[in-house]
């Protein structure tokens, strides 16, 4: 959704669902082999160099193996390349998607035709522990949801997900969404150490690690980056590979020359300004 009040900053919001199909279809396009829904148990390692995946008794081969698994970076510890998840550096956020009608959703946000809103709260959504809650408006549909820091989590006095209903049924969101219908349920982990998160290392012998795994995620409190950071560190992965290519030679040093620079915030937030906001 655009603004109309400041044409000069636009942004706007995007189902990550769907946005990923479509970079789907154009990795495709240009070559790409996309295998979906096919869980990877390790990685290959030969010789202190990885060398492939693992999915069950299969295995598949390559130069370079691009590791974006995510926060909860199974595949990594279980290859010694990343320490066991700590919950100091982990929260976790749990999301409903309420379809609605447009003209409910405009008249009860105050908004005019390609406009959208998104509140963060904090307090009473997570019994007053470290953490905080959204909403935000879609054309046909409201998300909300809850995010606990999970170093607090034994704290809790309730189930997780029960501080998602909680908060839907509080006197002012359940007016604002009355009417509408549960579309999607879904959890997910997400770092809030920034790069404390990261592995010891981003690069080795045969692999780059970036998004999630790598501990890329701008966490202020309101503003909270993550997939832009994760898109421009895939970029980032795919220059150092190309030279990788190019001498042939897919070791830690060669691979470190274009993927040191990801550390560096100005860098890889540079991204920031095309304003895009892609919700999980």
């Amino acid at each position: 959704m655009i603004s109309k009040q400041k044409t000069e900053h636009r942004s706007f919001t995007a189902y990550l669902t769907n946005f990923v199909e479509w970079l789907d279809k154009k990795a495709e396009s240009a070559g790409a082999v996309v295998i979906p829904e096919i869980p990877i148990d390790s990685l290959v390692i030969r010789d202190g160099r990885v060398v492939g995946v693992r999915a069950g008794n299969d295995e598949v081969y390559g130069d370079v193996v691009v590791i974006a698994e995510g926060i909860n970076r199974l595949v990594l510890e279980r290859s010694g390349l990343a320490p066991k998840l700590s919950p100091e550096i982990v929260a976790l956020g749990v999301k409903e998607v309420i379809k609605l009608d447009r003209n409910a959703i405009n008249e009860r946000f105050g908004l005019d035709e390609d406009e959208g809103l998104a509140w963060v709260l904090a307090g009473y959504p997570t019994h007053y522990l470290p953490g905080g809650a959204f909403i935000y408006t879609n054309k046909e549909a409201i998300t909300l949801g809850v995010v606990l820091y999970l170093s607090h989590g034994y704290q809790l006095d309730t189930p997780v997900h029960e501080l998602v209903e909680e908060f839907r049924l509080h006197p002012l969101i359940k007016r604002l969404i009355k009417g509408g219908q549960l579309l999607e349920y879904s959890a997910h982990l997400t770092p809030v150490a920034g790069l404390n998160a990261s592995p010891p290392n981003l690069y080795g012998n045969g692999y780059l690690v970036i998004g999630d795994a790598a501990g890329f995620l701008l966490h202020l409190g309101i503003i909270i980056r993550g997939v832009d950071f994760a898109m421009e560190s895939g970029r980032v992965a795919a220059e150092a590979i190309t030279k990788a290519h190019d001498v042939g030679k897919y070791d830690a040093e060669t691979l470190s020359s274009t993927a040191n620079s990801s550390r560096n915030p100005s860098y890889l937030g540079s991204s920031g300004h095309l304003g895009m906001r892609i919700r999980f």
